[in-house]
């Protein structure tokens, strides 16, 4: 996928690494993109995947966060990339680990 996305988008920069470790200094990014990457993470290492993403994240950067709870199919009525009222839009990192998703 990070190869599809350098060749679709030349003038940006795509990495992989650990989640919990991540090769960046403090505040650099401006967003995140965790689509599904949490979903076989043990409960109790999120706290450290989530101060991880907090910690690389700049003032006002984002996080898009993405898993599944539960083994019910759900059909969504609008695509990825639109707003979905009944979903989360966002989410917001404070200061100690964690992560709180604000309904649209």
């Amino acid at each position: 996928m990070v190869a599809v996305a350098r060749r679709a988008h030349p003038d940006l920069r795509f990495d992989e690494g650990s989640m919990t470790a991540l090769d960046l200094a403090d505040g650099v990014l401006g967003g995140i993109v965790a689509w599904y990457s949490i979903i076989h993470t043990p409960p109790q290492r999120l706290p450290v995947t989530f101060t991880e993403f907090h910690r690389v994240l700049g003032p006002g950067g984002h996080l898009l966060l993405a898993f599944q709870a539960g083994d019910e199919k759900v059909h969504l009525e609008h695509g990825y990339g639109t707003r979905c009222p009944s979903t989360p839009t966002g989410c917001h990192l404070t200061g100690s680990p964690g992560c709180w998703a604000r309904p649209g």
